[in-house]
């Protein structure tokens, strides 16, 4: 069973039967996972814990609740929690104290860290760590490991950042390793027993154990330091059976704790409906040791039904049982509603021509109006409509017609007629660039209408040329207007050389230019154009064994080779006149499995053939 050590910074829980490792601590809970059989439950909450996670956000922790792997816990002022982990560990929280949860495996191979940043904890680990399992406190100085143990870690920080973990062992053992707050090991470690105590120092740059007046790094356990309500849950460990390195009378004495002496006081009368509540309360401490339910009584129902609301025409009535204990109605029932007696319908407003009129039936019983109907209007009885006022051109005219049953007059207006015009008739002819108008009169009113007449636009001839263009030069055409005889004039544009090739003047030769004339066709303008020397046409001489020994002859082995080669000019005419002229050609070598070596000039593009 040796010691179980994990990354930079955290608790290590896994070590021999009596070892524990105390570092700057985060109290840790157990995860459900799909792939691990992990419980983590608030075994008991007093005051106020707040749980955070990135699934549900912030709550307060409750009795019962399951916790998980990741979860935040900040336990607030004069507030405690404990936990249960895997049935067999127990975490108990001090107010005032901040720790988050990391858990992973299953019930037989599990690791735990808690990772305790602000405050103190206390773990009971009833049983033995099996070979896998780890329990681990992280604290911001130090890394402690355990397999099954009892012991509390405080985290303190005084006004210089510098980082305080205090250990205090009371069964077991515990390995503790040192590490700075940026989490750097310095391969300092103690094992602390029950009855030791540690206390650990530490900033970015060093991490230390404080060495006692004895001059050892092992203080003894001040308990009577030890807050009671932790003490408490030590003498609950020794209750269970847990043997620590105090005993319970000893330590209850350096706590200032007594034994209890209970009384039960009821806090909650029950009622008919609601259970009770008494309470086991401990004179001494002031803590309630167990709450009991008292049932709650039941309804007595009275034997006669009482009538509540009396029945009508249309609303139902109402009858009920109470409680004779406590008056509350526990049980009801309706009276059936008695229905209208319907009477023959009155006439309440008559009928005329323009309103509808009203009978209504009533019933003989309350007098409800329990039947309404509607008598339709008789409506108008016009004559024939007679002319008041002839309409004309632009004005209106009206007639009139009377109902014969009322006399109601009814007035309706005629339509003006309208202007009815004649045909349109030229008053002024319009020009080419000069409008005109015409006019046309109404028969009836004698209203004249006048309109313009568009300009007609110019109606040009054909193009007539004035002046034959040339070569560089713009010539010039006009057309005439028929009506008016107006002359408009437009450009014709210069009709360009048309250059056309005379004799050759001068060949061109393989290092010298030659040249070409061109005559304008038609002005006899002439140009000269330039023709680019032809250039050597060389044929390239080369000796095979002359380049087979430069490749053997070569400092380094290569594929290619650049050597000067003999060329001779074979175009015909050439001013060289024949003469030989040495170039650099590149020279390739390629490897032929069935006859050696083969050479290619790449500057002649041709394999360089072994004479025969």
């Amino acid at each position: 069973m040796g010691w179980l050590k994990t990354g930079i910074g955290k608790l290590i829980a896994g070590v021999a039967a009596t070892t524990v490792a105390v570092v700057a601590v985060v109290l840790g809970v157990m995860f459900l996972g799909k792939d691990a059989y992990r419980t983590i439950a608030v075994e008991e909450t007093n005051g106020i814990s707040i749980v955070e996670n990135q699934k549900d956000g912030s709550n307060t922790a409750y009795e019962g609740m399951h916790l998980y792997s990741g979860d935040d816990v900040k336990v607030q002022d004069d507030s405690d929690l404990t936990m249960l982990l895997d049935m067999d560990k127990y975490v108990y929280a001090e107010e005032k104290t901040h720790f988050w949860l990391e858990a992973e495996g299953d019930s037989e191979k599990s690791k735990t860290k808690i990772h305790l940043e602000d405050g103190s904890e206390l773990s009971c680990l009833r049983t033995e760590l099996t070979e896998g399992e780890t329990y681990e406190v992280d604290t911001p100085n130090s890394v402690m490991a355990v397999r099954g143990t009892v012991f509390r870690v405080t985290v303190y920080y005084d006004s210089n950042g510098v980082a305080w973990t205090r250990l205090e062992v009371f069964q077991g053992g515990v390995y503790v390793e040192l590490k700075t707050l940026e989490g750097e090991f310095n391969g300092v470690s103690e094992v602390f027993t029950a009855g030791e105590a540690a206390l650990i120092r530490a900033s970015n740059d060093f991490s230390e154990f404080v060495v006692g007046e004895n001059g050892s790094v092992k203080h003894e356990i001040a308990y009577k330091e030890i807050p009671q309500k932790t003490a408490m849950q030590l003498i609950s460990y020794m209750d269970m059976g847990e043997e620590l390195c105090i005993g319970k009378e000893l330590l209850m004495d350096y706590t200032k704790l007594q034994e209890h002496k209970t009384e039960e006081i009821i806090v909650e009368e029950p009622t008919c409906t609601q259970e009770g509540k008494k309470e086991i309360y401990c004179i001494v401490c002031e803590e309630v040791d167990e709450t009991v339910t008292i049932p709650a009584l039941g309804h007595k129902a009275q034997e006669d039904w009482v009538v509540v609301t009396e029945a009508n025409c249309t609303t139902k009535g109402l009858e009920q049982k109470q409680c004779t204990i406590c008056g509350e109605v526990v049980e009801t029932q309706e009276i059936n509603a008695l229905g209208h007696q319907r009477q023959a319908p009155v006439v309440t407003k008559e009928v005329n021509c323009t309103e509808d009129g009203r009978q209504v039936a009533y019933c003989a019983r309350c007098g409800k109006a329990i039947e309404e109907t509607t008598l339709a209007a008789l409506g108008h009885n016009y004559g024939v409509w007679t002319q008041t006022v002839a309409a004309g051109c632009t004005t209106t005219g009206s007639e009139v017609r009377i109902c014969s049953i009322c006399g109601e007059t009814e007035y309706s207006t005629l339509a003006a007629l309208g202007h009815n015009y004649g045909a349109w008739t030229e008053v002024l002819a319009a020009g080419c660039e000069t409008e005109g108008s015409e006019e046309r009169v109404c028969s009836r009113c004698q209203n004249a209408e006048t309109q313009t007449l568009a300009a007609l636009g110019h109606n040009y001839g054909a193009w007539t040329e004035v002046l034959a263009a040339g070569c560089e030069t713009e010539g010039s055409e006009e057309r005439v207007c028929s009506r008016c005889q107006n002359i408009e004039t437009q450009a014709i544009a210069a009709l360009g050389h048309n250059y056309v090739a005379d004799d050759l003047m001068k060949e061109a030769t393989c290092t010298t230019e030659g040249s070409q004339l061109y005559i304008c066709s038609r002005c006899n303008d002439e140009i000269h154009q330039t023709i680019a020397a032809l250039g050597h046409n060389f044929v390239a001489q080369h000796d095979y064994y002359e380049i087979e020994y430069q490749f053997k002859a070569a400092d380094t082995p290569t594929d290619t080779i650049t050597l000067t080669v003999t060329c001779i000019c074979d175009r015909e005419g050439c001013d060289l006149d024949g003469a030989v002229i040495e170039e650099e050609h590149t020279i390739r070598r390629s490897v032929d499995d069935t006859s050696g070596y083969t050479y290619y000039c790449e500057t002649c593009n041709a394999e360089i053939l072994k004479p025969q």
